[in-house]
């Protein structure tokens, strides 16, 4: 009996670990794409700011 009830709490580490890279996998573009909105963003900034007629502070 004790050897069915510790057969049924075994981890497939195997599963966990494809799901854990398939999820690593699908944020890693993500994080990518906001990393080049801030880089893009700030070398537009200086000719937005005027453009908008707002502030450094307004605009951040």
């Amino acid at each position: 009996m004790s050897s069915d009830l510790e057969a049924s709490k075994k981890i497939d580490f195997g599963r966990m670990n494809r799901d854990a890279w398939l999820i690593t996998t699908s944020l890693v573009p993500f994080q990518i794409l906001a990393l080049a909105d801030k880089a893009v963003f700030g070398l537009i900034v200086t000719e937005t700011i005027p453009g908008l007629e707002s502030s450094a502070v307004e605009l951040g």
